[in-house]
């Protein structure tokens, strides 16, 4: 599901985007908490990229959905703490994934690529480590995030993004 400048976002792309997005979340956050609370202990990360954070024009309807989420981690945070949840977000940038290949296309149009591996080359540049993240380093942070040793970490959005977003917080 490429995001899209907000040209090319159609009202029902977007309503795709809140459906899988916000509404997904919350669903699964809703099936997963009762059991969390009864045991009064449970780790939430959700997975939410940086356009939540700091708009990119290339990302319109990924940012609309993105700060939701972002402001669902933080609330749900305050709401869960008490009963021993821990709900934390972490936003990646480009890594290496499928997901690259869906958008690739996309990206290699609105940055004037010539190729796919053109735009995956622009894209790289776009951080400070100059690469895509390999999966097992956002694999790394989540598990971080789920253990013992994050007990003192709730409402949390990290960036694992090779230094690409430039927000301060």
């Amino acid at each position: 599901m490429y995001s899209g400048r907000f040209a090319v976002m159609t009202d029902a792309g977007l309503k795709e985007q809140f459906e899988t997005k916000i509404f997904g979340f919350l669903r699964a956050i809703r099936l997963v908490h009762p059991i969390m609370k009864a045991r009064r202990w449970g780790r939430i990360v959700n997975m939410i990229g940086g356009a939540g954070k700091e708009p990119d024009p290339y990302m319109f309807g990924s940012g609309i959905t993105n700060s939701g989420l972002l402001n669902i981690t933080k609330s749900l945070s305050t709401e869960f703490g008490e009963e021993g949840i821990l709900v934390n977000a972490v936003c990646p940038g480009w890594v290496d994934t499928n997901l690259w290949q869906r958008n690739a296309q996309g990206l290699a149009s609105e940055l004037g690529a010539k190729s796919e591996e053109e735009a995956r080359r622009l894209a790289a540049r776009k951080n400070a480590v100059n690469r895509f993240g390999k999966p097992e380093e956002l694999a790394n942070a989540i598990v971080f995030l789920c253990s013992e040793r994050a007990s003192y970490i709730t409402g949390v959005s990290l960036n694992l993004d090779g230094g690409r977003l430039k927000a301060l917080w």
